[in-house]
Parts: C-alpha cells; sequence; structure tokens
C-alpha cells in the first residue's frame, strides 16, 4: 500500500494509462515558471479522498513519447529536462512515470506551450493557472540582468530632484577625497554616475536619463508616471500582529511627498541604525562600538539588497519592518542567487545595476556579492539567531534577529530553558547529559524534552541508547555551518 502524497504546488497527478495527456503540457509550463514540481502519471484523482495507482502502459514507449515532444515548439516552447529528470518506478506491481521539472532560469523564462505566448502557466496551489499579464511581463523582464539601464527618452533633469543629488555629491567627495566632483555641472556629474547614458541612436539629443537615475534620484511624481506602483515604505511595530505602527516612513505621504529610493534610504537607515541595542550583552573580547558598528552594516547591506534587488515595475512595495524582535527587509522580486550563494558570496545577479553602482560609489555596497557573507558573519559573531531568507518566484524577505536564541525562550519553564541552553551551547543534548551534568531528574527531563518536542522547537535524532536532541535546521543555519566548516578545513591547510 502506498500513502501518496495529495496534490499541491510542488506534485501533480496524471491518469495517463495509455497515452500522454494534453493538459500535462500546462502543468509543465506552470512548475517551469514557478518553482519547479513533480508531475506523476499512472494515478487517478481522488476517489473518496484517496488517489489511485493506476499505471502507465508500455512506460518505456511513452516516455519515448514525452522525449519527442519536448523537442516539439508546438507542444512546449522550451525543453528544461535532462533525461534522469523522467523516471520508471515500479509501486505495487504498477509502473508510473516520474517527471521532475525545475524551475526554468530566469533566461529560459516564459516557459510556454502550443507556439502562444499567452499560454503561459503559473502554479497556485494545486491549479496550474494562465499567467496574468503583470507576472507575464516580469518574466520577459527578469531575463535580463541590470534591468534599470533603460534609457527613458521622455525624462530629463526636471524630474530629478536636486537637492538629493547635491546631497549625494557630498557623499561622494567625502567618501572618495576627490574634489573634482565638486566642480562638474549637474549632467556631466549624472553622466560620470552612469544615471544618464548616451543614447548612440540620438544625435539631437544624445545623453538620456536612465531608469535607475530616476528611481534614485527622481521627484515622486515623475516615478510614479514611469511606475504608477511605486512604493516604498518603512514600519516602526512592536511586533507583526500589531495593526498600529509608531513610526513610518512611505512614499507619496504628506511628511515625505518627494521620497525617491536615495533619500528613502538615507531616512530609513538613519531609524534602524538607532534601533540597534546598545545594551547587548558583549564578552570581554568585544566592545559595544564594534556591535554597532558590525549590526549596522549588516542592516545597510539588507536594505540596500532590498533596493537594489527590488523589482519596481510590481504591484508590491518593498517593505521595511522594524520590530522588537526582528528587522524584515521585504521586496518584490525573487532572488536571483540560491540562498548558499547569496550566504557564501562572490555571485552576484543584479536586477538594477545603476542603482547598484550609485550604492558603491558613495561605499554603502562595498562590492557585488558581499551582502550575506556581512549579514550572516556579524550575526554568527554575536551568537545571535540565524538570519531567515523567504524567496518565491516573485519576491524576497530577510529578517535578522536582534537578540541571542535564549531571548525567545523566556516564556519557557526552568527545565525547558535548561535544556535549550545546553542545546544552544553544545548543539545537542541526551539524555544522559541532561541528567549528570545538568542535575536534571528523569522526570523532568521527560516532561521538558516532550513539551519542547510537542512545539517542534527541538527534535529527536537516533534511537535508543544514541538518541539525542537538537533544534531543527534551517536551511540558513545549515549553510552557515558548513560556511564556517569550510573555513576551519581552510586555516588548518593554511597554517599547516
Amino acid at each position: 500500500m502506498f500513502n501518496l502524497k495529495p496534490e499541491g504546488r510542488f506534485i501533480e497527478y496524471k491518469t495517463a494509462r495509455d497515452n500522454i495527456p494534453d493538459d500535462v503540457w500546462e502543468t509543465y509550463s506552470a512548475f517551469a515558471n514557478t518553482q519547479g514540481g513533480k508531475i506523476i502519471l499512472g494515478v487517478s484523482e481522488p476517489k473518496k479522498g484517496r488517489y489511485e495507482i493506476t499505471g502507465v502502459v508500455n512506460p518505456e514507449k511513452r516516455v519515448e513519447k514525452f522525449l519527442q515532444l519536448l523537442t516539439n515548439p508546438q507542444k512546449v516552447s522550451k525543453n528544461i529536462l535532462r533525461e534522469d529528470d523522467i523516471n520508471i518506478i515500479d509501486m505495487g506491481g504498477k509502473s508510473v512515470i516520474e517527471i521532475n521539472i525545475p524551475e526554468a532560469s530566469y533566461s529560459q523564462k516564459p516557459i510556454y506551450i502550443k507556439g502562444h505566448k499567452e499560454l503561459c502557466y503559473k502554479r497556485v496551489g494545486e491549479e496550474d493557472k494562465k499567467a496574468t499579464e503583470e507576472e507575464y511581463k516580469y518574466m520577459i523582464v527578469n531575463s535580463h540582468d541590470g534591468i534599470d539601464n533603460i534609457l527613458l527618452p521622455s525624462f530629463d533633469m526636471d524630474d530629478l530632484n536636486m537637492i538629493d543629488i547635491i546631497n549625494y555629491r557630498a557623499l561622494l567627495i567625502e567618501s572618495t577625497g576627490d574634489d573634482k566632483y565638486a566642480s562638474m555641472d549637474i549632467q556631466e556629474f549624472l553622466i560620470n554616475l552612469g544615471a544618464m547614458k548616451k543614447d548612440r541612436l540620438d544625435e539631437q539629443r544624445p545623453y538620456k536619463l536612465t531608469m535607475g537615475g530616476l528611481l534614485f534620484f527622481g521627484k515622486y511624481n515623475s516615478i510614479v508616471d514611469y511606475y504608477p506602483n511605486f512604493q516604498l515604505d518603512y514600519f516602526k511595530k512592536s511586533s507583526s500582529l500589531e495593526t498600529d505602527w509608531h513610526d513610518r516612513v512611505s512614499t507619496g505621504d504628506k511628511d515625505y511627498p518627494e521620497l525617491n529610493v536615495f533619500s528613502f534610504y538615507l531616512k530609513v537607515m538613519e531609524k534602524l541604525t538607532q534601533s540597534i541595542d546598545s545594551k547587548f550583552n558583549l564578552t570581554k573580547n568585544m566592545t559595544r562600538d564594534s556591535y554597532l558598528k558590525d549590526m549596522s552594516r549588516a542592516i545597510r547591506e539588507a536594505l540596500t539588497n532590498s533596493l537594489v534587488h527590488a523589482y519596481y515595475g510590481s504591484n508590491e512595495p518593498v517593505k521595511i519592518s522594524n520590530y522588537d524582535d526582528y528587522w524584515e527587509f521585504s521586496n518584490p522580486g525573487d532572488m536571483k542567487v540560491s540562498k548558499e550563494e547569496f550566504i557564501h558570496g562572490g555571485n552576484s545577479r543584479v536586477r538594477n545595476s545603476v542603482i547598484s553602482i550609485l550604492f558603491r560609489r558613495v561605499g554603502y555596497v562595498e562590492r557585488a556579492g558581499s551582502g550575506g557573507p556581512r549579514i550572516f558573519d556579524a550575526t554568527n559573531k554575536y551568537k545571535l539567531r540565524t538570519p531567515d531568507i523567504h524567496t518565491t518566484d516573485k519576491d524576497t524577505v530577510i529578517r535578522i534577529w536582534k537578540f541571542e536564541p535564549m531571548n525567545y525562550y523566556t516564556s519557557r519553564s526552568k527545565d525547558e530553558q535548561i535544556l535549550l541552553k545546553a542545546i544552544l551551547e553544545s548543539g545537542t543534548v541526551t539524555k544522559s547529559t541532561a541528567l549528570d551534568k545538568l542535575s536534571m531528574t528523569e522526570y523532568s527531563f521527560r516532561n521538558a524534552v516532550k513539551s519542547l518536542m510537542d512545539d517542534n522547537i527541538i527534535e529527536q535524532v537516533g534511537k535508543s541508547r544514541n538518541t539525542r536532541y537538537i533544534l531543527p535546521y534551517s536551511d540558513e543555519a545549515y549553510i552557515q555551518s558548513r560556511k564556517k566548516w569550510l573555513v576551519e578545513i581552510n586555516d588548518v591547510f593554511r597554517n599547516s
């Protein structure tokens, strides 16, 4: 008896006993355009709440036929599968075909079917739905890096906030020590920055404003003329459950009528820096100044990351939230590198290259691909809870926690806190350790373990005498631990 998982965002069943059903291509398109998934041919729709394994007749021929259709542009725009993505599996004496569909790369999207670009699908829950006009446009735009290099023929310097340009020039002179920028006129300065670029097809007006220049220095109304849903928000709240905010910075507000990316960054960075807890319990080898400096840098990297990688054509805002427990940085637009690449650093694919360069020129971004390591190295240095990264095919959220992990368990019982502290210090705890070194009774240990496991705070590894208890590893914590291990191994070889 096989206990099949129900259909969902990442799995789809098709009966397909005697043929390849035509609707398999809608699912292929949907999985490829979203976050990948698995199609299983040879399983029927649920009857009385249960799926039935019906099997596939002549599965080898069905696979061969499927592979042929994959190369037919009248079926699907692009084949993104390898041979080992398709497997024949025996389930209770019946053959089913498992097709593992990865998410298509940026340059391959959108994947559409039947030769019609409007037949482009996304996976929503357990259904394949046609991509909306906005979703389709995003996939087209997102297939390129540096999308803010686009020249804007209908915009000029009158659409820019001169005060912000002057303030930026002062910061650039201060950070570089180069006075040459002071003698440049505004257009020459903007050309030097890359905010304006040459249009080689227009001899009458050769230099034009870039989209990145407009977003970074533009007047609010001018930006909205290009991106009607342009919105940058900062909120200070006690928690995400609270509806009322204590402080807010928002584009278009009466208090901030001319915010652009640059002026939003300056105001929000100041507020975020002020929210760093100066009463942090430091070890003797660390100073309060180093903590403030390191955490300010981590916050700066997260904030600039959101602004540099945002898709400003979205209906969703860039949203920066400052809660009592953590800072959250949310932007429309998926992360164009994997979590591992972001945490390890060195590999960067920039959605808005002009904005990235403008931040880098004044030292707010030090180099491409360095943001993730700075965030994770700072939180690891001060033993803070590992940051969270949540990314889908359309948005990205980075959460930086403010306190040591034990601060989040103050509501647990004394025995539970003793166990948690031991796990946090050594990575694991066993029954013998709890009884011998933590002076717990068998009864208190058993109750504490049960309560923590019931709430999914700890999990059991191994059985019998090898049983131990650990905190569940997030992807981010696992990647960071591997990074630390690689650094330690490298240090050993370097010093040997």
